[in-house]
């Protein structure tokens, strides 16, 4: 498939991709970098680099917390109509089950390529 811009559908997953593994490799390798700059200068007797254990730790605990916080809000958080609608039908869908309204909802899915059984049929004498 392709979509208006020409390129294929998977291509802007592709580069999302790709841009992600960038960055995570980016981010290990300063923090690789640090971790040795600081052992070498510790080394050395000297402390160029102004930032303590504890400091780092706060620090990083600090981002962690700031990052979970907006994925937790991107993934969860209603944004759109769609959005809405696809809550409420998980909604209705959860309720029916605790209910035992959910008779009609498949208790597994049952792939295509199998035949279906017909559980009517089994009760014919």
């Amino acid at each position: 498939m392709t979509n208006t811009t020409g390129k294929a559908d998977h291509a802007k997953t592709t580069d999302n991709t790709l841009a992600i593994e960038r960055t995570k490799a980016i981010v290990a390798l300063i923090v690789q970098l640090y971790s040795t700059v600081q052992a070498a200068l510790a080394l050395a007797g000297v402390n160029l680099l102004p930032f303590t254990n504890d400091q780092v730790t706060l620090g990083v605990s600090t981002v962690i917390a700031a990052v979970l916080a907006v994925y937790n809000w991107w993934t969860h958080g209603v944004m759109t109509e769609a959005g809405l609608q696809g809550k409420q039908v998980t909604k209705a869908i959860k309720l029916a089950g605790s209910t035992g309204n959910g008779i009609d909802q498949p208790g597994e899915v049952v792939p295509m390529s199998e035949p279906i059984a017909d559980p009517d049929a089994a009760n014919v004498e």
